[in-house]
């Protein structure tokens, strides 16, 4: 990421919010549901793709809000974690639990009253300085490491910080009052608004801000210079493509040049796709822990059944090397879930969240998903360990084609070495 950046992720639903009636829940220690869950892993999946490696991520310790982070937490490669009482919602005390429309009069009240207290809870003040005094110290880290970190925390606090940003950013902690009443939620559960560090100032955005390309340091120029100077001729495009291959792993991208296809899918169509392709994942292990209970597999079936349909429309949309990009994600999320199952064999939630990306990157096309299946023991539904024997002998795709382009290289030095004799 170019500029400094705090990326917010809000707490998954809970059962307080996602019924027939939406209830406060402030300082209620409510768990995330099924939904909650599928939230969590969409942050986590559209965090991989965009390759986000935060110096740390630090949470609520509120369940709702450290169980996002912990399903986030695998997908980005386990970063320092931390939980903080200072990051929970406002407590509004008695009002917890109620609905919202029964609450909101009072919550009004209170914010016009910013010294009262809540009936056993805290005034708006009071959350205000225990939230900023907290956040506002991770704000300015990830502005001078310039290293993005994750904060995962709630609705109000997102809403704090909206209002803390339209005041101008004022170290103090003076924010604008006017956003604390306003209807628009700042993110929906298990949303991401991302902040950076625009002109001197502090911004919000939506997590598509996070898709900008990422600046290179041009670590290949002395061996670039050295054989520009042994061969005669320019090779240093070539050293930067095997390079940017070794860098970039599993999450290289190569352009289809035997298909001719050179028509780049728009950022944001490709994004829905894999968006897709996280929530169908999600529905599938949904449906798999739900188990025999009958009311709710018929509901699980439903979702799942939705979301693959999603999954199926986004994925028609993509043409050339959309197609690629879609497929390279989901077996990239296929591998984090094979480890993460081969780590915890006994893990029914884990088991489950592997055979789910096993489906959905199988139908990606190509077949690779089946023929490790077959080579780890002929199951579509086999442990993590079998799978990653199996699938990743030996060096991975773009290792081989790092040692191909690094052959090529000493092959064309030879070559114009005997020339010179």
């Amino acid at each position: 990421m170019n500029r400094p950046t705090v990326i917010l992720i809000r707490a998954g639903a809970t059962d307080f919010d996602t019924g027939a009636v939406d209830r406060v829940r402030g300082w209620t220690d409510v768990p995330l549901n099924h939904v909650g869950e599928m939230q969590a892993d969409r942050a986590g999946q559209t965090l991989l793709v965009y390759g986000v490696k935060p110096s740390r991520v630090v949470s609520s310790d509120l369940s709702r809000a450290k169980s996002t982070a912990e399903r986030v937490l695998p997908q980005i490669g386990d970063p320092p974690f931390t939980v903080s009482k200072n990051l929970r919602s406002w407590n509004l005390g008695d009002l917890d639990g109620q609905t919202f429309k029964a609450a909101m009069p009072e919550i009004r009240r209170l914010l016009d009253h910013e010294k009262e207290a809540a009936p056993n809870g805290e005034s708006f003040l009071m959350f205000q300085s225990r939230a900023l005094d907290t956040l506002l110290p991770i704000i300015e880290e990830a502005r001078s490491s310039n290293v993005p970190i994750i904060v995962v925390t709630h609705s109000r606090v997102l809403r704090l910080l909206k209002a803390w940003v339209l005041a101008g950013c004022d170290p103090a902690g003076t924010v604008d009052m006017q956003a604390m009443t306003d209807v628009a939620e700042p993110a929906t559960h298990g949303g991401i608004v991302v902040m950076q560090w625009n002109d001197n100032t502090w911004t919000l955005a939506d997590e598509s801000v996070l898709n900008e390309k990422q600046e290179m340091s041009d670590m290949s120029d002395p061996f670039e210079n050295a054989v520009r100077e042994v061969m005669g001729f320019d090779y240093g495009g070539l050293f930067t493509g095997v390079a940017n291959v070794a860098a970039t792993g599993l999450q290289q991208q190569q352009a289809d040049a035997a298909a001719g296809k050179k028509r780049a899918d728009s950022s944001a169509a490709v994004q829905k796709a894999i968006e897709s392709d996280a929530q169908w994942a999600s529905a599938e292990a949904t449906l798999e822990m739900a188990g025999s209970n009958p009311s709710a597999n018929a509901a699980a079936t439903t979702m799942r059944d939705l979301a693959k349909g999603d999954a199926d429309k986004a994925g028609a949309a993509l043409q050339g090397d959309g197609v690629d990009k879609r497929c390279q994600a989901a077996q990239t999320s296929l591998r984090n879930a094979a480890e993460a199952a081969a780590k915890s064999p006994k893990d029914a939630s884990t088991q489950a969240r592997f055979h789910a990306w096993q489906k959905v990157a199988n139908a990606c096309g190509g077949g690779t998903v089946s023929d490790a299946a077959s080579s780890a023991g002929g199951s579509s539904k086999h442990d993590g360990e079998s799978w990653l024997t199996a699938k990743h002998s030996g060096l991975p795709g773009w290792g081989w084609l790092a040692v191909g382009a690094g052959t090529l290289v000493v092959g064309v030095l030879v070559f114009r070495s005997m020339g010179k004799h």
